[in-house]
């Protein structure tokens, strides 16, 4: 679960606790109807908020909203026994917006796979061959959720982010206010090269560089007798089928810095370099420390003798040695 989805989900239970408390006659019940008005339907026989994407919860809290409740904070500098005070609107930066808009356009591709196997092959299989086609077939949700992160990774320096340049970028705008306005500077978070691309990464923030949207977990179904598939009586044939639904979007540049440079030790420590001083609008400095890198088999040594060698090739101490975790995967070669 993405943390934006996770953060709107306790928005709504925030909303629903307040409903309980200053609407007469607002029961769970009323609360689940508000959920199904919106886009919700049952998990486990009842009505849930697990079901919704990012639009149908905020929909739901600007119900909330016309109803009474308010999503602004309050700073209280009046009397505190009585509550007086003023109430301060916290604006949304454009950005984050952006990046809600987007998210409820991100469109939920469905996957599916069938096989069909003549029922006496499954009868007369002495080696098991079929029984490991279809395992295959379950573990190829896992490839496929690979397909789906490592290709967008590896399409970032063709791919359009929410600041509607490249992910990986030369001149991604940053903006002197806060509210992203003003005359804007370009920050670069690419180096340019021919060369198989290494991406490093910062992962272990709650804004990430790539969401995977997962709508539908993977399930699989085996038709296998004739009290669950037609065509094992009628056509005696044994169906196995796998099905997902979900896609994949870019998030914050800023996380990221992809490279088509050498993976050497002046790249790496550029790169490195280069995150760390990121800043967001308004001049904020954002305190990104990387802590991955992603590359492909043509840059293997070099990635392990960057980040795994304890001692570099002049026998000196490597202080590169562990300073992110290392990630190599075909999905990156040219």
């Amino acid at each position: 679960m993405s943390d934006l989805i996770k953060h709107y989900r306790q928005l709504v239970g925030i909303a629903k606790g307040w409903a309980m408390k200053s609407l007469p006659g607002w029961s769970d019940d009323s609360h689940r109807d508000l959920l199904a008005r919106y886009g919700a339907v049952e998990i486990e026989g009842r009505i849930s908020a697990s079901s919704m994407n990012v639009p149908q919860l905020d929909a739901v809290l600007c119900d909330y909203e016309r109803r009474g409740w308010s999503r602004t904070k309050r700073v209280f500098d009046g009397n505190p026994s009585t509550g007086s005070g003023r109430t301060e609107k916290r604006s949304v930066p454009p950005r984050i917006a952006y990046m809600v808009r987007m998210w409820g356009t991100v469109a939920n591709r469905k996957f599916e796979a069938t096989l069909d196997v003549p029922r006496e092959k499954i009868e007369d299989d002495n080696y098991g061959m079929y029984g490991d086609i279809a395992q295959s077939y379950g573990l190829s949700v896992t490839d496929l959720k690979n397909d789906l992160v490592f290709g967008l990774i590896a399409a970032g320096f063709a791919g359009v982010c929410y600041d509607s340049q490249f992910f990986f970028d030369t001149d991604h705008p940053v903006y002197p206010n806060e509210d992203g306005t003003g005359v804007a500077t370009t920050v670069s978070n690419m180096q340019a090269g021919v060369l198989e691309p290494w991406v490093l990464l910062c992962t272990e923030r709650a804004p990430k560089p790539f969401y995977l949207q997962e709508r539908v977990p993977a399930e699989f179904v085996a038709k296998t007798s004739a009290a669950n598939g037609d065509g094992v009586f009628e056509n005696d044939v044994f169906s196995y089928g796998g099905r997902w639904r979900g896609d994949v979007v870019f998030g914050f540049w800023q996380l990221a810095f992809g490279s088509k440079a050498a993976l050497d030790v002046a790249n790496f420590e550029a790169a490195f370099k280069a995150m760390e001083k990121f800043k967001g609008d308004g001049n904020r400095k954002l305190g990104i420390t990387p802590d991955l890198l992603v590359c492909g088999p043509d840059n293997r040594s070099a990635a392990e003798a960057l980040l795994k060698a304890n001692q570099n090739a002049n026998g000196a101490s490597n202080i590169n040695y562990n300073k992110v975790k290392l990630i190599v995967t075909p999905w990156m070669a040219l």
